[in-house]
């Protein structure tokens, strides 16, 4: 009998603890109770250890495993959020509040005259390169859309900007990768329509119940959808659940295993999504790289942000005058150029906090680059 007892005892053990590694639990906006995609899941010491699928959900055994007692749940348009790991595994639900927008717009006269709008924004880049953190970018760009010519190119103009660098990360990808790959900081490379107009090759736009999928075959890949305040969301991933992308270039190997990007909008409808409408824009991306010589894979995440800060819609005419300022590549090398203190008036714009294990680490292990 007492046999009996203690291996039901164990067995009940066992199974409370399966129940914990492997609950998943389910991120909703706190009004609308809609489940809420590509919410980012942060450890205490600033490693991204997941984000939630397509349905708003996450299952806890497939976070990264990190030593963590707060879980740090962000996502671009709702305020940051930080629960104890220990109550999240029975918490079930997640819920976050939408954040507020603030977006100052510069008056003009007749809209029909301007030619371009120019968003100028709040941008942030972090690179993770073989599991440590190896490069925390940010700074204050504006991208000039042209609003009537689809086939032009958005052009930029980098305001300000600083680099943060862990050169022991960086000099580990180079000592595995040697001069075959490299990894850059870089800005968003800002497109001049939503994501929901130049799907993928494959990928369809499939309206089910009044709401607008994005299918690849018979997966679901992302949606979009337009609450009743106008607020207006694409979201996409380019690789399927449980698939990679693989990739080769000369000598070196690469899998994609994820790749989200996500837009917000403001005042749309589902038939009008149009950038001068955009509020924010975060892509990300997980892979590895190898040399064909090597056996094993070095893991790399990227995760880019933009915020509008400002709006304001040109003629040609004031085009012109800022084509010599125009950037000419969207990566970021050399040192930083800043002439302002511009990441302390974020909170002012609701943009949402870095995550304190990031944060830690600007000057301490990412070095900034003067």
């Amino acid at each position: 009998m007492k046999y009996e007892i203690r291996i039901g005892f164990i067995i009940g053990i066992l199974m409370m603890i399966s129940v914990l590694t492997n609950a998943q639990i389910k991120v909703i906006d706190s009004l609308t109770q809609e489940p809420i995609s590509g919410v980012n899941l942060y450890a205490d010491n600033g490693s991204l250890l997941g984000a939630t699928n397509i349905a708003g959900e996450v299952v806890l055994d497939s976070l990264k495993q990190e030593k963590t007692v707060n879980l740090t749940f962000q996502h671009v348009a709702y305020s940051s959020l930080m629960v104890p790991f220990s109550e999240v595994k029975t918490m079930g639900k997640i819920k976050m509040v939408s954040r507020s927008i603030k977006i100052d717009e510069v008056a003009i006269g007749d809209r029909t005259k301007t030619d371009y709008v120019v968003l100028k924004g709040y941008f942030r880049n972090l690179a993770s390169l073989n599991n440590k953190m190896g490069y925390f970018v940010d700074g204050i760009i504006a991208y000039y859309i042209p609003l009537k010519n689809k086939k032009e190119k958005v052009r930029f103009i980098l305001k300000e900007y600083r680099i943060f660098e862990n050169k022991v990360a960086t000099q580990d990808l180079a000592d595995k990768m040697g001069t075959f790959f490299s990894y850059n900081p870089s800005v968003i490379n800002l497109k001049n329509t939503s994501i929901a107009y130049q799907l993928p090759k494959g990928f369809r736009l499939e309206v089910d119940n009044g709401r607008r999928f994005i299918k690849q075959g018979s997966t679901n890949m992302g949606f979009v959808q337009v609450s009743n305040e106008g607020k207006g969301q694409v979201y996409l991933n380019r690789v399927a659940p449980g698939t990679v992308i693989d990739q080769r270039i000369f000598k070196i190997q690469g899998r994609q295993h994820s790749g989200v990007t996500i837009e917000t909008y403001a005042n749309v409808n589902l038939d009008n999504l149009t950038m001068d409408h955009l509020v924010s824009v975060v892509r990300s991306a997980v892979a590895s790289v190898k040399k064909k010589s090597q056996a094993e894979y070095t893991p790399i995440e990227s995760y880019d942000e933009f915020y509008v800060l400002e709006k304001e819609y040109i003629s040609t005419d004031q085009f012109t005058e800022y084509k010599k300022q125009f950037a000419k590549s969207i990566f970021l090398k050399g040192s930083s150029d800043y002439r302002s203190t511009y990441w302390n008036d974020l909170d002012s714009y609701g943009i949402p906090a870095l995550p304190k294990g990031i944060k830690d680490q600007l000057g301490n292990i990412l070095k900034i680059r003067e």
